[in-house]
């Protein structure tokens, strides 16, 4: 059991299998606003508090180059608690968004390949609260590719991250194992390799890497 690794479900869309995936009691529920990703929440997408048992369960919006107008919007409509960026959003904006939500997290998104350069995201550490790291891919979200973890190792920045591309039950036991090596690493983002379809997860393959992490 692993207390410190916390689970994030991302690419949520349907309200019957949020209810179904809320039951498993993960730690964070990603929503995409990005509208052409395959997971789109969709036009005037809107979430209560009391329509779900949240639970502990915190609620992120995932945001590519998305307008300040468009964003608050979102976060008002959904009730989110985080803002994930993971376009080519650059601190200046980070800032301006923080200002304008200040009661809400800012996560900044940053694809992982081998001309990756790990002192950048210094440049955000003033405007961010967490990080994640994730697949180079040529659209944004579910790639279900993993990269090499090896390239984040030397991670010393204050904020914590979180580990997305490809996680699944296949190689839960190895991200486990490098949360051993990097204290920063607060959660796992689970996507593509927990679905059904595109937008629609699988309950049992969610609780089988739940159940490996809490276990």
């Amino acid at each position: 059991m692993d207390p410190g690794l916390k689970i994030k479900v991302c690419g949520m869309r349907e309200r019957d299998n949020i209810e179904e995936i809320l039951q498993l009691s993960p730690d964070f529920m990603g929503f995409i606003f990005y509208r052409p990703s395959k997971r789109y929440v969709g036009d005037g997408f809107k979430l209560s508090e009391d329509k779900f048992n949240w639970g502990v369960c915190r609620r992120v919006g995932v945001f590519v180059n998305h307008e300040l107008d468009v964003v608050r919007r979102a976060v008002d409509d959904a009730n989110l608690h985080a803002v994930q960026l993971h376009g080519s959003e650059e601190p200046a904006y980070c800032e301006q968004l923080k200002e304008a939500l200040p009661d809400i997290e800012i996560w900044k998104a940053f694809s992982v390949g081998p001309d990756f350069d790990l002192q950048s995201i210094s440049l955000y550490s003033d405007v961010t609260e967490t990080f994640l790291f994730d697949s180079p891919l040529s659209g944004f979200g579910g790639s279900g590719r993993s990269f090499d973890w090896g390239l984040i190792s030397r991670y010393n920045d204050p904020r914590p991250f979180i580990l997305a591309g490809g996680i699944g039950s296949g190689n839960i036991s190895e991200a486990l194992r490098f949360k051993r090596k990097a204290a920063s690493l607060i959660a796992v983002d689970i996507n593509s390799k927990a679905e059904k379809v595109p937008g629609v997860k699988s309950p049992e393959l969610v609780s089988r890497i739940i159940e490996a992490v809490r276990r």
